[in-house]
């Protein structure tokens, strides 16, 4: 099943929100999506994870690199909604610490100072 990506395009950050398994060939479609919303300017990044069933390491290495490439232009990621088998992933690789990971998609909108949906 190919990864597909829905946005909502809020001012200067972005919610991107993709649905099916970030596997090692999907995780190169999950990385072209992100490079294209940051080169549009939009230097806040949130990921809704909540339709994703799989991530393999392609995906958590593009996660890092993204991550990395925001906070060297004074951009954040933020992760939410992470299904208990990925949060359980991130535990065990002790990888948590390195994203802000919030459990909602309004949370994570709050945490880059945008306003929550109704």
């Amino acid at each position: 099943m190919a990864l597909r990506f829905a946005v909502e395009d809020l001012e200067d950050f972005a919610v991107l929100i993709p649905s099916g398994r970030v596997d090692s060939v999907s995780a190169r479609d999950l990385e072209s999506r992100l490079v294209r919303l940051i080169d549009t300017g939009k230097g806040r990044v949130v990921i809704d994870f909540s339709n994703i069933g799989y991530i393999g390491s392609g995906g958590i290495r593009v996660l890092m690199l993204i991550e990395r490439r925001l906070a060297e232009h004074s951009g954040r990621l933020v992760l939410c909604c992470l299904p208990e088998l990925i949060a359980r992933l991130f535990r065990i690789a002790e990888i948590e610490d390195m994203f802000t990971i919030l459990p909602t998609r309004d949370e994570a909108i709050a945490n880059l100072g945008g306003e929550p949906s109704g």
